[in-house]
């Protein structure tokens, strides 16, 4: 659908979007085409709904400091009720007092003065509930609590975050010295994106504690690292890569709760080591990019990754040259890894030769396809998936002895 500029103000205009019929009244005098286009794009996603969304886990009642700022977004919902997603930058923000707060058009608040602010949000012709949002210049005088999971699983990352109390209000600490009351009872992750948070990888079963510190004050949470981590295992075959080019491995955890198999991604929570051929190839071990492997020199190198005690068998990669690698012998699933199911759903994967999927290198039908874990999903020897049971299934095609594993998680 396109938009001319030949539209004349003041003229009703009808914009067919999506099967509907939108009518608009376009301003004289503003020159403004946002209220059009939102009404098109209202239209066209058949959005019924929006709310205003608080981000990084900030608690309600909503407040922020005097000089401190504050990210807001929107959900938005179709007219069915289901939920979208929605641009939310250059967009119709406002407050019902700049005096005490200010909002951009990304929805960044921005707090002045002690009071109390409405947020407004509209979209073309739809108006978001105001969100109150409450300014204050009293000072931390305590620790709340501490939010996160009080039984981690063992090397799987769990994230933790410290709630201050300021007066009657309490809001999520950005500044915070994180510990362990036993230092070697896991690996403390900062996360850039969501700055006074922590992940915890907890590296084996039992009790621990995790405590907060800022401005003085602290506070500590107990935890009961749970004992489901049955063992870590890379995907099976064979992993290429070029001299001087790199390669993600990745590792999976096996977990059995209550009984059920569930396998998760563990790649950027274990440490990474190169246990043979250390000339020819080195390994991340960055946050949140580990398992990154660079090709040194032509040869062979076998790589293992391991949570405290609990150790992959070793991962066998070639490092080629550029006249002994062919990008043709390589294959790529259609999909991004993993994959979402349903527990009754079904799914038709694709693979094509080549270092990203092709169309018309499709080999779909020419490949061998495995579940190596047919508890959870089956595969047909065309791709089709089916799902059996909650849990993560490992899907693996071979040709000519080149392999490749897909990651379908049944929900």
């Amino acid at each position: 659908m396109s938009i001319t500029s030949s539209v004349k103000p003041g003229v009703l205009q009808v914009a067919r979007a999506a099967g509907l019929s939108v009518v608009l009244l376009i301003s004289a005098c503003s020159g403004d085409e946002r209220p059009f286009t939102e009404a098109v794009e209202v239209a066209q996603s058949d959005i019924g709904r929006i709310d205003v969304s608080v981000l990084d886990g900030t608690l309600t009642p909503v407040s922020v400091a005097v000089g401190g700022q504050l990210q807001l977004g929107i959900t938005s919902f179709t007219t069915a009720g289901v939920q979208t997603d929605l641009d939310t930058e250059d967009r119709d923000w406002s407050v019902s007092d700049t005096n005490v707060a200010t909002i951009n058009r990304d929805g960044l608040l921005t707090g002045l003065a002690n009071g109390e602010v409405d947020v407004n949000f509209a979209l073309g012709s739809l108006q978001a509930a105001s969100l109150t949002v409450t300014v204050s210049s009293a000072g931390l005088d305590g620790l709340a609590f501490i939010d996160g999971d009080t039984d981690p699983d063992a090397c799987l990352g769990s994230n933790y975050g410290a709630v201050g109390s300021f007066g009657e209000l309490e809001r999520v600490l950005t500044d915070v010295v994180w510990s362990l009351d036993v230092p070697g009872a896991g690996e403390l992750i900062e996360q850039p994106s969501t700055p006074g948070a922590i992940t915890l990888v907890a590296n084996a079963p039992g009790t621990t504690s995790i405590t907060a510190n800022s401005a003085g004050f602290s506070q500590t949470l107990d935890l009961v690292v749970a004992d489901t981590l049955m063992g870590l295992s890379f995907p099976a075959g064979t992993r290429v890569v070029e001299v001087g080019e790199s390669i993600s491995l990745t590792v999976s955890g096996n977990y059995n709760r209550n009984g059920i198999d569930v396998f998760e991604t563990l790649t950027d929570f274990v440490q990474w080591q190169v246990i043979d051929g250390t000339g020819n190839a080195t390994i991340s071990n960055d946050d949140f990019a580990r398992g990154v492997l660079t090709g040194t020199e032509e040869g062979q190198v076998t790589v293992e990754a391991f949570c405290g005690d609990f150790r992959t068998l070793g991962q066998v990669v070639l490092i080629t040259s550029d006249d002994d690698n062919d990008a043709s012998d390589e294959l790529s699933f259609e999909q991004n890894s993993p994959v979402t199911i349903g527990v009754a759903g079904s799914l038709q994967l694709s693979v094509s030769t080549g270092s990203t999927y092709d169309e018309d290198d499709d080999v779909s039908d020419d490949v061998t396809w495995q579940s190596l874990t047919p508890g959870v999903a089956t595969v047909t020897r065309t791709g089709f998936v089916q799902a059996v049971a909650v849990g993560s299934a490992q899907i693996q095609v071979t040709l000519d002895g080149e392999t490749e594993t897909i990651t379908v998680n049944v929900i």
